[in-house]
C-alpha cells in the first residue's frame, strides 16, 4: 500500500529471528537491502510505522547522515535504539504519535476514493462482539493488521 501511495521503497520485515542473527545484525542487513533497492542511495527521510524494534533500528541505520527518521508505530515502550549511530551521523529522530488529529483527513481520503483501506482490513467484527475485537487487537497476532467493527 505504501508504494501505491508514493513511497520510493518498502521492505517487508518479518518478526522471525534468523539462526545466529541478533537484532542489530538483522537491522543492519535490512538497512543494506534498503540502500540496494534505492536508486539514489540512502533515503533522506524514513518513516517507520510498525513499531517493531528491528524495524526502528533498521530505519535509523538506513537513513542517510543528516536525514530524518520518524517513528510512527511505537511498541514496545522501551525499544533499544542505536542512539550513538544516529548521533554520530546526525540522523534526526522526530517523534510522532499515530492517529493524532488524523481522522478527518483519513475519512476524507477514504470517502473520496483516493485511498482504499480494504487491503489492510484483515478482520471484521460486529458491534455485539466488540470486546473480542479489542482482545484480538491487544494480542498483536501475525496476519492481523486492522480490525473493522461494523456498527450496522
Amino acid at each position: 500500500m505504501a508504494e501505491r501511495l508514493g513511497a520510493n521503497c518498502t521492505v517487508l520485515v518479518d518478526g522471525q529471528a534468523r539462526d545466529g542473527d541478533d537484532e542489530d545484525s538483522r537491522a543492519r542487513g535490512l538497512a543494506d537491502e534498503i540502500v540496494r533497492k534505492m536508486s539514489s542511495g540512502r533515503p533522506d527521510c524514513s518513516v517507520e510505522c510498525s513499531g517493531a524494534p528491528v524495524s526502528l533500528r533498521t530505519a535509523i541505520y538506513a537513513t542517510k547522515s543528516g536525514g530524518v527518521m520518524t517513528p510512527v508505530g511505537l511498541d514496545p515502550a522501551d525499544a533499544q535504539l542505536p542512539i550513538l549511530n544516529a548521533a554520530t551521523r546526525e540522523v534526526d529522530i522526530r517523534g510522532s504519535f499515530s492517529y493524532c488529529n488524523d481522522y478527518p483527513a483519513a475519512i476524507s481520503l477514504v470517502a473520496s476514493g483516493k485511498v482504499d483501506p480494504s487491503p489492510i482490513v484483515t478482520t471484521r467484527y460486529d458491534l455485539d462482539n466488540v470486546l473480542e475485537a479489542f482482545h484480538l487487537a491487544k494480542r498483536s497476532l501475525d496476519g492481523v493488521v486492522k480490525i473493522m467493527i461494523a456498527c450496522d
